[in-house]
C-alpha cells in the first residue's frame, strides 16, 4: 500500500511538473531564400547562421514563415567577411556575443531600438565599421562590444545608458569626442583606452567614478570637461595622456580635493583646472546636466 501511495505522488508530480512546459518545445532548423539559418522555438525565430559569402548589405527580416525574429544567436554573423552594411528589425530585442564579430567589410549597423543590450564583443574587430546607431532604450554596453573598431567615427550615447564597461571602445581611433550621459554611474577599466584621436571628453553630472585605465593612451586628448559628482578616479584612468592640457570643472577647489586621485595620473594633474565652470554649452557640445545656478543645463 505504502509503494502505491508513493507511485501515485510520483505522478501527480510528474502532471503538475508538465503543465509548466511550455505546449511547443520543438525546436525547427530550416533555411530562409537568402540563405539565414535560424531556429525556431515557441513561434519566436532566432537567426543562428549566416553564410560567409554573404556579399553586401544585409537587411535581417523581421518575419519568417510568419513568425516574429527576436534574436541574433552568438556568433551568428561572426567573421562573415563581405557584409558591408546590416539593418537590424525592431522585432529583435537579443544580440549574442560575438555575434558581427570580425566582419572585415561591415560599415554601417542600424540597431534594433527594442534592443536594451550590446553584448560582449558584439561588434568587436569590425575594422571598417564607421557608423553606428544607438538608440534611446538602449541600457547596458557590454564588455568589448566594439572592441578595436577602429574606424568608428560618430559615437553618441543616449540618456537610457547606465553601464559602458571595460573595454568597450578601446583602441576605437576614429572617436574624437565623447560625452557620456548622466544615466552613467561608472566608467569602467579600459572603457575607452587606445583611442588615439580622441580629443575631448565630456563627462556628465552624475558620473561618480573613473575605473582603470579607462582613458589611457589617448593620447591627443587635450579637454576634459567634468562635474563635481566625480568623487574617484582610478589608477592610470589618464595615463600617456600627454597633451592634456585643460580640465573645465564644476566644482571648486573644496570639490577638487574631495577627488580619490589614484596614482599614475601625471598628465592629469599637471593639466590647468579651470574651477566652478557652468556647462551650458561648450564647443558646439551641449553639457547634460545642471549648471552652478541650479538651472536644468540646456541639452
Amino acid at each position: 500500500m505504502k509503494k502505491l501511495t508513493q507511485i501515485s505522488a510520483l505522478l501527480l508530480a510528474i502532471i503538475l511538473l508538465m503543465q509548466f512546459i511550455p505546449f511547443e518545445l520543438k525546436v525547427n532548423a530550416a533555411t530562409t531564400e537568402n540563405g539565414l539559418q535560424y531556429t525556431t522555438i515557441n513561434g519566436k525565430v532566432t537567426i543562428t547562421k549566416c553564410p560567409e559569402n554573404y556579399e553586401g548589405a544585409l537587411t535581417i527580416p523581421s518575419k519568417i514563415g510568419g513568425k516574429s525574429v527576436t534574436a541574433i544567436a552568438d556568433m551568428a554573423f561572426a567573421n562573415c567577411y563581405s557584409i558591408t552594411s546590416v539593418v537590424i528589425p525592431d522585432t529583435v530585442k537579443t544580440i549574442g556575443e560575438y555575434a558581427f564579430s570580425g566582419c572585415q567589410a561591415l560599415k554601417k549597423v542600424t540597431l534594433s531600438k527594442n534592443i536594451k543590450v550590446i553584448s560582449e564583443n558584439a561588434f568587436s574587430e569590425c575594422p571598417v565599421l564607421t557608423t553606428v546607431n544607438i538608440p534611446e532604450g538602449i541600457t547596458t554596453i557590454n564588455d568589448s562590444a566594439f572592441y578595436k573598431c577602429t574606424a568608428l567615427k560618430t559615437v553618441k550615447l543616449p540618456f537610457s545608458i547606465t553601464k559602458i564597461h571595460s573595454f568597450a571602445f578601446y583602441d576605437c581611433d576614429g572617436i574624437t569626442s565623447i560625452t557620456i550621459p548622466q544615466s552613467v554611474d561608472v566608467i569602467e577599466e579600459y572603457a575607452f583606452a587606445n583611442c588615439n584621436n580622441l580629443k575631448k571628453v565630456y563627462i556628465s553630472f552624475g558620473v561618480r567614478r573613473i575605473e582603470f585605465a579607462a582613458f589611457q593612451n589617448c593620447k591627443n586628448l587635450t579637454d576634459l570637461y567634468m562635474y563635481h559628482t566625480v568623487l574617484e578616479i582610478y589608477d592610470c584612468a589618464f595615463d600617456g595622456c600627454s597633451k592634456l592640457a585643460d580640465v573645465w570643472y564644476a566644482g571648486d577647489k573644496l570639490d577638487k580635493n574631495i577627488i580619490d586621485l589614484r596614482e599614475d595620473n601625471t598628465y592629469l594633474k599637471k593639466a590647468e583646472w579651470h574651477l566652478e565652470r557652468e556647462f551650458v554649452d561648450i564647443d558646439k557640445e551641449p553639457a547634460i546636466g545642471v549648471n552652478l545656478s541650479g538651472k536644468t543645463a540646456k541639452v
